[in-house]
């Protein structure tokens, strides 16, 4: 074989390899993904509170109304709280205040802040109230009072009566013992208490801000008819 059929040989059996073998594929270059918003965060609520049954008045009691409100206090300031929303009733002892009963029922989420004197932090402040820290209204959706005994008080005027009765406020209840002008008149009931509080006493022990402390002691007045 001479050098040019040697040539000739090897440069087909090289074209036979190069046509018979396939080139290596490229991989697939990775699309990069499309640019998607992050997932929304989640929109974190409070629970609803439940819904409140007003309490039932039984046959022969007398349906009240007005208006109960509490004080808070603060080192500096404080502010003024009502509940929009209760319902209660008053039975006599054969037509008299002394040995009957009253008892009463309050929406905790209906507490209003400053009434009257409103102002753009007022509904921060009654969404706060509503809150753990302080009434909790999701889980305890309501506080009561039920007495135990009403008695006329000795040497006291005609329409000065001794109240003792159970309060309860986030699940704990207390016995309250306190002064209250009652009067009768036609059948109609008036009655004015005013009643100081521990608010620690129910689980309430938010402290407040470090230079503006809440007090412990919470005055509730009682300005109800019927």
């Amino acid at each position: 074989m001479n050098f040019k059929t040697t040539l000739t040989l090897t440069t087909l059996l090289a074209l036979s390899l190069g046509l018979g073998c396939n080139p290596p594929k490229e991989a697939p270059k990775k699309e990069a993904p499309a640019n998607t918003p992050p997932p929304a965060a989640e929109q974190v609520t409070a629970p609803a509170p439940k819904k409140v049954t007003p309490l039932a008045v039984p046959t022969g009691a007398l349906a009240l109304s007005g208006d109960i409100t509490f004080v808070g206090r603060k080192l500096i300031g404080s502010n003024n709280f009502v509940f929009e929303k209760w319902s209660g009733y008053a039975k006599l002892n054969e037509g008299q205040i002394a040995g009957g009963s009253i008892e009463f029922q309050i929406e905790t989420a209906s507490v209003v802040a400053n009434p009257g004197n409103r102002n753009k932090w007022t509904p921060k402040l009654e969404k706060h109230m509503k809150d753990p820290d302080f009434f909790d209204v999701a889980k305890f959706p309501t506080a009561t009072f039920k007495s135990k005994s009403i008695t006329a008080v000795p040497e006291g005027a005609p329409n000065q009566f001794q109240v003792t009765g159970d309060i309860v406020i986030k699940g704990i209840t207390k016995e309250l013992q306190f002064p209250a002008n009652i009067t009768l008149n036609e059948g109609k009931l008036n009655a004015e208490a005013v009643v100081t509080v521990d608010r620690q006493d129910y689980g309430i022990v938010y402290p407040g801000k470090p230079d503006n402390l809440i007090q412990d002691d919470v005055v509730i007045t009682f300005k109800i008819k019927s």
